[in-house]
């Protein structure tokens, strides 16, 4: 790390002593705080869309850089087990209920979407409110199936092993824009490990069979033209999810990145009117 961090920026412990990067947007009389998981290869800086929106309307909003991510400590696109996301995320959940003592709105986008529905059947008493934009649960790229072989033969014997990700930056939106300051941004990383490969999987196997667990209120959005995770993955999700309140939207035609998308105000908005409608209830 060690370089100087402005007054809202701070780093937290994860589990096994990493230091991760944090980022805290606090307004005055805030009704919640928002708490944001980002998604594979990526970092808590590309959401100043949610940052700048939420923060205007009176909530608190937390982020933080997944490990080995963005700045934070970690071989970069590798975890030896993907709880320790999940159990980070709990860390950091907690610190923030106990710094705002208000409401918690989680929200994950891609991996991150994954990591929160497995918060979710796991401690969603931490919580008020659970959404996930475009959740990594069914690929949409397909997977050269030699790279799948070796990934899971060298998995335990070379677990750190890195291959490229195969995310195509052209297939995150439309705004070529947003696309542009993707691919030159330093701080994406366009690499994963044999054993976060397999310890994907494994993670998109049981939010499946443990979705019934989850009984908070449940706002899915998808991407209807989304060609990196599958949309089919969120409907059957939804259909699984335990939660009496729970919603799906697919915005048709809108890539994988509904908040970085050129009518990203749709997403945003319903996103607020559906927390807005539950928050003080």
């Amino acid at each position: 790390m060690g370089e100087k961090l402005s007054p809202h920026e701070d780093t937290f412990t994860g589990i096994g002593g990493l230091q991760l990067y944090c980022q805290r947007h606090v307004v005055d009389d805030a009704k919640a705080t928002m708490v944001v998981v980002h998604g594979l290869g990526e970092h808590s800086g590309r959401y100043g869309n949610i940052i700048n929106f939420f923060t205007s309307k009176g909530y608190n909003v937390f982020l933080y850089d997944l490990r080995g991510h963005g700045k934070s400590d970690g071989q970069r696109g590798h975890v030896y087990n993907f709880d320790h996301y999940v159990e980070d995320t709990k860390i950091f959940v907690e610190n923030a209920a106990q710094r705002s003592n208000l409401p918690i709105v989680l929200l994950g986008h891609s991996m991150g979407g994954l990591i929160v529905l497995r918060f979710g059947e796991k401690y969603q008493d931490l919580i008020k409110l659970l959404a996930a934009s475009g959740p990594g649960l069914k690929i949409a790229v397909e997977v050269p199936k030699w790279k799948e072989a070796v990934g899971k033969f060298v998995s335990n014997i070379l677990p750190t092993l890195s291959m490229t990700n195969e995310i195509d930056p052209s297939l995150i939106s439309h705004d070529p824009e947003v696309v542009k300051a993707y691919e030159n941004d330093p701080l994406v990383t366009r690499k994963v490990s044999a054993r976060w490969f397999t310890e994907f999987l494994r993670s998109q196997k049981e939010a499946f069979e443990e979705a019934h667990k989850l009984q908070l209120p449940l706002f899915l959005q998808q991407g209807g033209d989304d060609q990196i995770v599958s949309p089919e993955g969120a409907k059957e999700f939804y259909e699984r999810a335990g939660s009496k309140d729970k919603t799906l939207k697919i915005y048709e035609g809108m890539y994988h990145e509904i908040y970085n998308e050129v009518e990203k105000e749709k997403p945003i908005g319903d996103l607020f009117n559906w927390i807005e409608e539950r928050i003080e209830k």
